[in-house]
């Protein structure tokens, strides 16, 4: 009964270590020092590197794997000058820790912290020893090599140092926005799903590490201590994640997977310990192997993430599985860029080099997991994700074609006017052009994009703005407000449409409504549900979801989740509720935006029905008083 253990021990620390933590759904004040001290730990580790854009680290020019196998030696540089070649191998047992200090802070230089690619202080020297290749293990170390660490290439001149540099950047600001943003969740929120994001935050982030190692490197204390504390949060970065997979999005573990909650401990002591054995080269033990266990324990765990968000699906209400459609492909997107940047970057395993640059920027997409876990939760309303990708992924590809439009133009003149400074002239004139045509160019592109990716979605627009034009033309309220709630309802396919008419100063009634629960005919204006909607003149309002599941209006995709303000003559005379899409996502901007030009034009509708009746009011006491003056 491992599994039935592991719950056990695991609910036995959580009813010991959360009440201390968090109270009545609040942080306790050790559990805010304890999310401030453990984010800025994280930004201590990571915030550093970004001192490489004026202060550049060094190389020793060579890769070691942590067997102390050298597998390239960069040619020219430090390492082949002083006699190094592929195929030698550092000798950890001569160097150990347990034989001497210094040659154990020499080896912090090379296998300190991060593995893989290393750095180390500009100007350093370092003093290794090697056996060649055709030397027996044991033997006495035939090169004592002293490298002078070189500065590090930085992308080497031109395009390339450009490009170093907004990698480089990208994933600082990244790691700022992930670690905060985690931490500001777990603040407002603390439960374990926002618990178990802050956790793999801290260390699964895009920042990078050399410039902080680099600090400890010649410290032997120091670096031990970090490196515990590594293996100790990476393997609890591991958990935190698969927490946040099993509880999310309403903090609750499904009951088909709750044994894999008797697993967590387990899983803990195995990555943390496997993390730990891979730092034990420096202690004269050849860890390649562990090292490789390690990486590879830790992308299975990212893996099984991926994998249990789809079982949440399978029973999921439509408003809970769009925000899991969200989850899941932040993690698709960004796990897999950050598992192949690791894997290039951190490990020898990779058959290729992967170009610092790239390796970068991929580490940056990891964001992406960020904005999706960041959006599902604070909005329980989400808009489609594949709408959402779609558009993001088609202004993107039309920024990067007037980008390079611009890029060809500027090398164009270079190339032709040379000296001339009419290039600077002709520069600014195209790029002031293309600026000014670029929201209509991009408008129209959509258009025509989305008649193939989303026909439907653009018939619905169309649809919309057809009814605006006929809504003039109606010639009673009802007939108006069934159009703008059933007519609405059917063309977005959403659940549920209502438009409330203000009856008295004190009430707003409902007056036409499609897929709303009976008896919740009365809204007052000044009602929290309105979210101040009710004072609002144009635009919309975003509803807050649960404050509607409180008062007992039905739960799931009817419940209402944008408010539409309708204004006659000056004044908000009327409201009109939209719920969300039958598959659970929330009106996208573009939709709401068709909506609000409906309204705005209903609004004229009721204004010119009214004034038409009261216009026949007129005309008949004008009738009624006649005969009587005629009297007289």
């Amino acid at each position: 009964m491992p599994n039935a253990n592991g719950r056990e021990v695991l609910t036995r620390a959580a009813a010991r270590i959360a009440p201390a933590l968090v109270l009545d759904g609040r942080l306790t004040p050790l559990g805010m020092v304890l999310v401030v001290v453990l984010a800025a730990w994280a930004l201590l580790v990571t915030m550093p590197d970004a001192l490489r854009v004026v202060q550049p680290l060094g190389m020793l020019g060579f890769t070691a794997d942590n067997d102390g196998l050298v597998s390239a030696v960069a040619p020219g540089g430090p390492a082949e000058r002083a006699g190094v070649r592929a195929g030698d191998r550092i000798a950890l047992d001569a160097m150990s820790c347990r034989v001497s200090r210094d040659g154990c802070r020499q080896l912090f230089f090379v296998f300190g912290g991060m593995g893989g690619l290393q750095y180390v202080r500009s100007g350093a020297h370092v003093a290794l020893q090697f056996r060649r290749a055709d030397q027996p293990p044991g033997s006495r170390p035939a090169l004592h090599a002293v490298i002078d660490a070189v500065r590090e290439p930085q992308g080497r001149d031109g395009a390339g140092h450009a490009l170093w540099i907004a990698a480089l950047v990208a994933d600082e600001l990244g790691a700022l926005a992930f670690i905060l943003c985690a931490a500001v969740l777990v603040w407002r929120g603390p439960c374990a799903m926002t618990a178990g994001f802050f956790l793999y935050a801290l260390w699964f982030n895009p920042g990078q590490y050399f410039e902080f190692y680099s600090w400890l490197q010649g410290h032997v204390a120091a670096m031990i201590a970090q490196e515990t504390l590594q293996a100790i949060f990476q393997a609890l970065g591991y958990v935190g994640f698969l927490v946040l997979a099993l509880t999310f999005p309403n903090d609750r573990v499904r009951p088909r997977l709750r044994w894999i909650l008797g697993l967590l401990p387990v899983v803990f002591v195995v990555l943390a310990a496997l993390q730990f054995a891979s730092f034990l080269n420096v202690f004269g033990v050849p860890t390649e192997n562990v090292t490789r266990a390690s990486y590879i324990a830790g992308w299975i765990v990212d893996v099984a993430v991926i994998l249990i968000l789809p079982v949440l699906l399978i029973d999921q209400p439509p408003e809970e599985r769009a925000r899991t459609r969200w989850l899941l492909t932040g993690c698709v997107a960004g796990l897999s860029c950050f598992i192949f940047a690791d894997f290039s970057e951190a490990t020898t395993m990779s058959p290729w080099e992967l170009p610092e640059t790239a390796a970068n920027f991929l580490y940056f997409a990891n964001v992406f997991t960020l904005a999706a876990f960041a959006y599902s939760v604070v909005h329980h309303r989400v808009v489609n994700v594949s709408f959402a990708v779609t558009r993001g992924v088609e202004r993107l590809a039309l920024w990067a074609l007037v980008t390079a439009f611009g890029a060809y133009v500027i090398h164009r003149v270079d190339f032709e006017l040379g000296e001339v400074h009419w290039g600077e002239v002709g520069v600014s004139l195209v790029l002031i052009g293309a600026t000014l045509a670029w929201e209509r160019i991009q408008e129209t592109t959509i258009e025509r994009l989305d008649v193939v990716l989303f026909p439907r979605f653009r018939r619905a627009l169309s649809a919309l703005a057809a009814l605006g034009e006929r809504i003039r033309a109606f010639a009673s309220i009802p007939h108006l407000e069934r159009s703008i709630t059933e007519l609405v309802a059917s063309e977005l396919r959403i659940s549920s449409a209502a438009v409330f008419r203000r009856r008295r100063p004190g009430e707003f009634r409902r007056c036409a409504a499609v897929g709303w629960p009976r008896g919740f005919d009365r809204i007052a204006p000044d009602s929290p549900l309105l979210a101040g909607a009710a004072a609002k003149r144009g635009g919309h309002v975003r509803l807050h979801t649960p404050d509607w599941v409180a008062t007992g209006f039905a739960r799931g995709v009817a419940v209402p989740t944008v408010a539409l303000p309708i204004c006659m003559f000056g004044e908000v005379r009327a409201i009109a509720l939209y719920g969300a899409h039958h598959r659970g996502d929330a009106l996208n901007g573009e939709e709401v935006e068709a909506l609000e030009e409906l309204v705005e034009r209903a609004g004229l509708a009721y204004e010119a029905i009214e004034a038409s009746a009261m216009r026949r009011q007129i005309r008949a006491l004008a009738r009624r008083l006649s005969p009587a003056a005629d009297a007289r």
